[in-house]
């Protein structure tokens, strides 16, 4: 449900809400209650929790937006290591074993388990590498300026909590969206009790009945 329409649902509750007080008022003893003894109290307890979600509806949906972005602005790093790690065991280790057992590049868009297998397969065959013994080369194997297995660890991990995140992310948007929705029916059912109780509970010449929200 569109956050749109919830918020005009909203505001035709708050209006039934007024609304409601001025018939209690004119009903005296006997107060409009809906199905299973629902109250104007009760009533304007379920608006300000609606308004209280929707508050919190920008937060979550950003929250979701930062994270889906630092998951995305962390895969072109990565590439970039694969493609010197490739480049640096096929200059100086070309005539090994360890040419062959070099991953391929993992698609962008590809899945989280595919994406991150292929740098874990990276990580798995560096450290052999590094433990190998090998003529004419001396471990560790290094990238440009240095770079480390585990400096390449520390952001295959960093890129790992990125994706935690985002799911986490995912899953409280999706959450507060649905608690949104929840929300939204029950008070629009409450809108719709509402006007039939004041056809209900209502003189035909009351001036109250024509101005039922």
């Amino acid at each position: 449900m569109p956050a749109l329409v919830t918020s005009e649902i909203l505001k035709t509750a708050k209006a039934c809400a007024i609304h409601w007080e001025k018939v209690d008022a004119t009903l005296g003893a006997s107060p409009l209650t809906l199905r299973r003894g629902y109250t104007l109290a009760n009533f304007t307890t379920d608006i300000t929790a609606l308004e209280q979600r929707l508050a919190q509806m920008p937060d979550t949906e950003n929250a979701y937006g930062i994270a889906l972005a630092e998951r995305d602005a962390g895969k072109a790093p990565l590439k970039a290591r694969l493609k010197q790690f490739r480049a640096a065991v096929q200059n100086k280790l070309g005539d090994t074993a360890f040419l062959g057992e070099l991953p391929a590049q993992p698609k962008t868009t590809a899945t989280e388990a595919a994406f991150l297998s292929a740098f874990d397969d990276m990580a798995d065959l560096w450290e052999r590498i590094n433990a190998a013994t090998i003529n004419g080369f001396t471990p560790p194997l290094t990238l440009a300026k240095g770079y480390s297995l585990a400096d390449f660890t520390a952001e295959l991990v960093a890129q790992r909590t990125t994706y935690n995140k985002t799911r986490q992310a995912i899953a409280d948007a999706a959450l507060t969206r649905k608690e949104r929705d929840t929300e939204t029916k029950a008070v629009w059912e409450r809108i719709k009790q509402y006007r039939q109780g004041c056809l209900a509970v209502l003189d035909n010449t009351d001036q109250l009945l024509e101005m039922v929200p």
